[in-house]
């Protein structure tokens, strides 16, 4: 009897330390988000959309200094949609690193294709629906006029219906550039060359005054060591693997996953991989003229 106790005791306390074991692997350290898509929760009809859409807050406002709102990443099914909304408060972008979806940005529709980044401003409606036999795999960053204040109004359509327009009316960039770089010798220190495309919205472009770029880091390339003390930065991986470091944390990176680099942090990538590592860096000043800085650190992370 008592030899069954003392195993029953061994056994439950190894499932505790298996629990907790398990919880900690799906806590990542702070200033990183890695794609899981078993952590993806279900939402229904979001915004008056069809079907079920399956994200994760990746990042949520409490995470952020500056005033992005979330950071959300997950699938759209087939046949199912973010149906129609107007943004009030708010200046929000999605990212699809592959599939095909239909956008409506004003009313008015258009067919994207991934890997590509559809920006939607204050005042604007925008909704997606994918109308394809597979699954669509998004990102979706909102950032407000008021930090913490998010205020977006339904407006009642789900979009399986629209037709899309050719050509599109509305801005959409996409990220399949080939030659048309530009070659930035050395970034933050960074060893070098890598490219700056023309998938960039300047910080004029929003009225929360945020940037969003699209980088290519061929193999054995970095973005340097930097501190960042009056912006954020988020880097989100479209395509390839890494090692991405936030303050002297350094991880290995995929496409779908992020790093925040919150004001007062430091922060680099280095591309490890044998494939070009695309990326979209995101920009967000703390102060109302919208100014960026970085102080460089003097190490290229090659060796992290």
């Amino acid at each position: 009897m008592l030899k069954r106790l003392m195993m029953a005791a061994v056994l439950s306390a190894a499932l505790v330390i298996a629990a907790l074991g398990s919880a900690q692997e799906k806590k990542a350290p702070k200033g990183f988000g890695f794609n899981n898509p078993s952590q993806y929760k279900e939402q229904t009809a979001v915004h008056g959309g069809a079907g079920i859409i399956r994200y994760v807050e990746e990042f949520g406002h409490g995470d952020f200094k500056t005033r992005h709102q979330f950071l959300r990443v997950g699938v759209i099914p087939p046949k199912s949609s973010i149906g129609e909304y107007r943004l009030t408060d708010s200046d929000e972008l999605f990212m699809f690193t592959s599939g095909l979806v239909y956008v409506t940005v004003n009313g008015r529709t258009a067919r994207i294709v991934g890997p590509s980044m559809v920006p939607a401003r204050v005042g604007e409606t925008i909704g997606i629906f994918n109308p394809s036999d597979t699954e669509v795999p998004f990102a979706w960053l909102a950032t407000t006029l008021e930090k913490g204040r998010y205020n977006p109004v339904d407006i009642g359509n789900d979009l399986v219906k629209k037709r899309f327009e050719e050509p599109c009316q509305f801005t959409w960039i996409p990220m399949d550039y080939g030659n048309f770089r530009i070659t930035i010798k050395s970034a933050h220190g960074g060893k070098g060359p890598i490219y700056d495309t023309f998938g960039r919205l300047s910080k004029e472009y929003y009225k929360t005054l945020w940037g969003a770029f699209y980088l290519i880091l061929p193999p054995g390339t970095s973005i340097g060591y930097h501190r960042h003390d009056i912006h954020e930065e988020l880097y989100y991986v479209v395509k390839g693997r890494a090692r991405g470091t936030v303050d002297d944390v350094t991880l290995n990176l995929k496409a779908g996953d992020t790093i925040l680099c919150p004001l007062g942090s430091s922060h680099g990538i280095y591309n490890n991989g044998a494939e070009d590592l695309g990326i979209i860096c995101t920009l967000n000043s703390s102060l109302p003229s919208g100014e960026w800085s970085a102080e460089n650190l003097g190490d290229d992370l090659t060796k992290r």
